[in-house]
């Protein structure tokens, strides 16, 4: 985990009389400002001159498109919230109608995962510290090649201050290694691919058998979306491609203050 395995056992006992739910309560409160500050309407010129820059193989185009978006007002928030899925789903697009072939989709895709991390505050500066912090397993397994759901996922939960271990394109059983070695307080699962669905209950099943149920598993991502219950075809807890949702459905951080304050 990001913050050590050690970080659930520093509580601070001078909020012992705090209710926990202020904790979970400052995060959301906080994302949601982020996002009222990042919610921007999307310019079509702009989102195209991001899309020409990441089909373009030279780097300053690239430069210049966030360049442009920084200049119109476009904070790097909205840049990651708004644009950079935005653009990914116009590449998508393209390639459907056989506008772009498969190759050059994957680039494109893999520059906006560049200019993602470029976008990215460092995780030790983001809101909260080691004894407020929840953390979580944000997991995209081997079988599945679309990540920039969860890279983005992870952006907004460093923004609310949940520390975060990103395990993208790792096996199932490495996954699963990690996840049962370190002390979480959720896994977030991404997938879009309804082929690998019984791989991943399989997945999911091993998670809560192995955590003894202990830990709450959040599935997102664009298989959601053909999922009529998600706990009995897929056995994971939750639904939502929503940080702020999952947040919420997870109780992390004030879940994660209450276990700190048993061990103080």
């Amino acid at each position: 985990m990001t913050d050590g395995p050690e970080r659930a056992r520093h509580g601070r006992t001078h909020d012992r009389d705090k209710p926990v739910e202020t904790l979970a309560s400052r995060a959301l409160n906080k994302l949601a400002l982020m996002k009222a500050e990042a919610r921007v309407k999307i310019e079509d010129r702009l989102a195209e001159m991001l899309r020409a820059a990441v089909l373009s193989n030279n780097p300053a185009d690239r430069d210049n498109a966030i360049t442009a978006l920084r200049e119109s007002g476009c904070p790097d928030e909205a840049i990651v919230d708004t644009y950079i899925p935005h653009v990914a789903r116009l590449l998508g697009e393209d390639w459907c109608r056989d506008d772009i072939g498969f190759a050059d989709t994957s680039i494109g895709a893999s520059r906006l995962q560049s200019l993602l991390r470029d976008l990215t505050p460092d995780p030790r500066s983001v809101v909260g510290s080691a004894t407020d912090m929840s953390g979580v397993a944000v997991v995209v397994l081997s079988d599945d090649n679309h990540t920039l759901g969860a890279m983005v996922l992870t952006h907004q939960l460093r923004r609310m201050g949940v520390s975060v271990r990103v395990l993208v394109g790792a096996p199932a059983d490495e996954a699963l290694k990690e996840i049962v070695s370190d002390r979480y307080d959720a896994v977030f699962i991404s997938s879009s691919r309804t082929e690998t669905l019984g791989k991943l209950k399989k997945f999911i099943e091993s998670v809560k058998r192995q955590t003894r149920q202990e830990i709450p598993v959040v599935l997102g991502g664009r298989v959601i979306e053909f999922l009529n219950d998600v706990r009995a075809e897929a056995g994971a807890d939750y639904a939502t491609s929503s940080a702020e949702e999952a947040v919420r459905l997870c109780g992390l951080i004030a879940r994660k203050h209450a276990s700190s304050r048993s061990k103080t």
